[in-house]
C-alpha cells in the first residue's frame, strides 16, 4: 500500500541520514519517492514528515532558503493535532530564523513549539540512567532556548513595560523547565545549572551579544535539538498524535 511504502521510505531516509555524508543521496532519493506516494490529502502527516526530513538535510548543507520553504510546507501539511510533529517543525523553523537574525519571528516560532510541547508533555516517555532522566536531552533545551531568546530581546527593548513582559515570559519558561525536571525525578544536583534563573534571582543583562542565560548555562548548548539525542521524544508513530 502507498502509505506503508511511504512509511518505510521515511524510515530508510532516517537511517541513511544518520550515516552522515555517505547516506545523504540515498536519504534524498527515499524522501522524494515518499513525497510522491504521500501526494493524497489523506497522507498529510507523511508528507509533512518527508518535508521536515528534507529541510533537515537542507539545513545541514547550508541551503537555508530551501529549508525554510520546506518547513513552511511541512507546517501547512501537518495535522493540527499532530503536536509532536508541529513542535519539531516550529523549533527547526525558529532556529533557522534566529540564524538569519530574525529574532522576533524566531521567538514566535519557538513559542508555538513550546505550546505544542506543553500539550503532550505528559505523553513523552522518559528514560533513566545513572540517576538522570532523559529530560535534560528532550524537554529542557526547548524551554531554555525560548528563555534565552526572550532575554536577548528584553535587553534591546526600549520600554520598561516591554522588558518586564519579556522577562516574565522568560522566567515562566525556566519555571516550566524546572517543573518538568522535578516531575521526572532527576537528582537534585542536576537542577543546579537552572537555579540561578528562577524568579527569585536577579536577571541582569550581560555585555556583548549573548544573554546572561547563554553565557552562564554551560551544561550544553541550549538549542541542541531533542531529536538529535532521543529521536523526537520517542513519539514517531504517524498515528500517535494525529
Amino acid at each position: 500500500a502507498p502509505e506503508e511504502r511511504a512509511q518505510l521510505l521515511l524510515h530508510l531516509a532516517a537511517v541513511a541520514r544518520a550515516r552522515g555524508a555517505a547516506g545523504v543521496a540515498l536519504a534524498e532519493t527515499a524522501l522524494d519517492e515518499a513525497l510522491t506516494l504521500a501526494a493524497s490529502p489523506a497522507f498529510d502527516r507523511l508528507r509533512a514528515e518527508a518535508l521536515y526530513e528534507q529541510a533537515m538535510i537542507d539545513t545541514a548543507h547550508g541551503r537555508a532558503a530551501r529549508a525554510q520553504d520546506r518547513l513552511a510546507g511541512a507546517l501547512h501539511a501537518a495535522p493540527v493535532a499532530a503536536h509532536e510533529l508541529r513542535a519539531r517543525i516550529e523549533w527547526q523553523l525558529g532556529q533557522a530564523l534566529r540564524a538569519q537574525g530574525e529574532r522576533a519571528r524566531a521567538i514566535a516560532a519557538w513559542r508555538r513549539a513550546v505550546d505544542h510541547l506543553q500539550r503532550i508533555r505528559y505523553d513523552i516517555p522518559l528514560e533513566y540512567a545513572a540517576g538522570r532522566s532523559s529530560f535534560r536531552d528532550t524537554l529542557e533545551p526547548l524551554y531554555l532556548g525560548l528563555a534565552d531568546l526572550l532575554l536577548q530581546e528584553s535587553a534591546e527593548h526600549g520600554t520598561d513595560t516591554s522588558r518586564q513582559a519579556l522577562l516574565r515570559e522568560a522566567r515562566a519558561a525556566v519555571k516550566n523547565a524546572l517543573k518538568a525536571a522535578q516531575e521526572s525525578e532527576d537528582e537534585a544536583d542536576l537542577l543546579v545549572p537552572l537555579t540561578p534563573y528562577t524568579p527569585k534571582r536577579a536577571w541582569r543583562t550581560a555585555s556583548g551579544n549573548r544573554s546572561p542565560f547563554a553565557l552562564s548555562y554551560g551544561d550544553r548548548p541550549v538549542d541542541q535539538p531533542w531529536w538529535s539525542v532521543s529521536g523526537s521524544f520517542g513519539l514517531r508513530s504517524p498515528s500517535q498524535d494525529s
